[in-house]
């Protein structure tokens, strides 16, 4: 299992190097100066040799390569360079938001999973039943209203309409409440239709049929016996899909003005804040990447037959 470990741990690391790559790149890539920008917050008239000079300071008139080495450099010492606009650290700006990220996040998590859970057992235990037709039906539903949308209608009906909640204020569980469901509704859907899938593949099993023969009853082997194997394909999805739930938080977070990471890095992409813009998504791929790694490292642990290594899967 260490071996594993350190296995999975050289290949992020591989993954993390690729994506310093890309980032720097497509930042390069990016249309205006960030000279220019960097000036133009003081709103003042600026010279040719004021832009020069500065451009010099920062070592922007070094070569593409030498400019890239320099900030791996200061990645390795956890130094992401400082803001155009704000002057202060990335690595501060992104610290300042991560906890309303996270609890947004959470929230959002705890709906998808109490929802799918609930929806995806139900539409398996009564399968062709009209809980099964409604699964599905929610599934379709999910998949296609658009986030914005959908906490749009939120927003309509339960902070204008009916007043019974927040949308612009901060602060407390009550105002996660609409953001939480707006992020974790639509995804909701789609993993109860995946866990049903499974439960019903772990109910044709014959171990399923031989716990029913000795008289257990339907709700405990569905809590000890079909749902850890059911688990295996959702907690994969769930990793592939960690990227997508940052991305939907990006919208709802702008959606809702919620003082987090997607707000913080749509703001600096409008004011072309390259340092932060790169930080951010270093640092979202860092967390990407490791939640894939413990889901990969987690398969053992909800389905004790599968294996790692030669001959295993």
């Amino acid at each position: 299992m260490i071996q594993i470990i350190f296995a999975r741990l050289g290949q992020m690391v591989f993954v993390i190097f690729m994506l310093t790559i890309i980032t720097f790149s497509l930042m390069k890539l990016a249309p205006g100066d960030p000279i220019w920008t960097m000036l133009q917050v003081d709103e003042v008239i600026i010279t040719f040799e004021e832009k020069e000079s500065l451009r010099e300071e920062l070592l922007f008139d070094q070569p593409i390569l030498i400019q890239y080495g320099n900030w791996l450099k200061n990645i390795v010492r956890l130094d992401l360079g400082k803001s155009f606009v704000s002057q202060q650290p990335v690595t501060k700006e992104i610290g300042s938001r991560i906890m309303p990220t996270l609890f947004l996040t959470m929230g959002g998590l705890a709906v998808m999973m109490g929802i799918a859970l609930l929806l995806g057992s139900l539409a398996a235990i009564y399968q062709n039943r009209w809980i099964d037709h409604l699964s599905r039906l929610l599934a379709f539903a999910g998949a296609s209203v658009p986030t914005f949308w959908l906490g749009l209608i939120m927003i309509y009906l339960f902070s204008v309409k009916f007043a019974i909640l927040p949308a612009l204020e901060h602060g407390g569980i009550k105002s996660l409440i609409l953001p939480s469901f707006t992020l974790g509704l639509g995804l909701a859907a789609v993993y109860a239709r995946l866990l049903r899938a499974g439960l019903l593949e772990s109910y044709s099993q014959e171990y399923i049929r031989a716990a029913r023969a000795r008289g257990i009853g339907e709700w405990q082997i569905l809590r000890v016996h079909a749902l850890r194997s059911a688990l295996v394909p959702v907690i994969t999805m769930f990793g592939m899909s960690f990227g997508s739930l940052l991305g939907g938080s990006v919208v709802v977070e702008v959606l809702f003005s919620y003082p987090g990471l997607g707000k913080l890095v749509v703001d600096a992409v409008f004011k072309r804040d390259y340092p932060l813009i790169q930080g951010y998504v270093l640092f979202t791929g860092v967390v990407v990447v490791f939640v894939n790694l413990i889901v990969d490292l987690s398969y053992r642990f909800l389905d004790p037959r599968i294996r790692y290594g030669k001959g295993g899967h």
